[in-house]
């Protein structure tokens, strides 16, 4: 847990289903979280994660993969290292990224990996 602030943390859940984070950061706020997500999303994957555009008759979500905005491109890189290694497990791994307070409360959760 943080002493203060905030702590940003990268979670393998599968295989191995181990609850002990592979990285951390700390965060002096919570406002930049679904930024650093989308950072680091697109540092693994070269693009932004899916976005919804409407659902088809078997409530199916539809939508797309976008391009990088330009926000987040000009953000400096996030741990190279971690985003390097879970390029090298994409297919076998399942990844979070899950910011808690400094009272261990959940204030933000995003899956790194995409559905396909």
């Amino acid at each position: 847990m943080p002493e203060k602030d905030y702590r940003l943390y990268i979670i393998n859940e599968h295989p191995s289903y181990v609850t002990e984070p592979i990285c951390f950061i700390d965060l002096k706020n919570n406002s930049e979280c679904e930024k650093i997500y989308r950072k680091m999303f697109s540092q693994v994957y070269d693009c932004m994660p899916f976005e919804i555009d409407d659902y088809n008759n078997a409530y199916k979500e539809e939508g797309e993969y976008p391009e990088i905005s330009e926000e987040i491109k000009s953000m400096d890189y996030i741990r190279k290292d971690i985003t390097d290694e879970i390029k090298k497990n994409i297919d076998e791994h399942v990844y979070f990224l899950c910011v808690l307070n400094n009272k261990g409360e959940e204030v933000f959760v995003k899956m790194l990996s995409p559905i396909f």
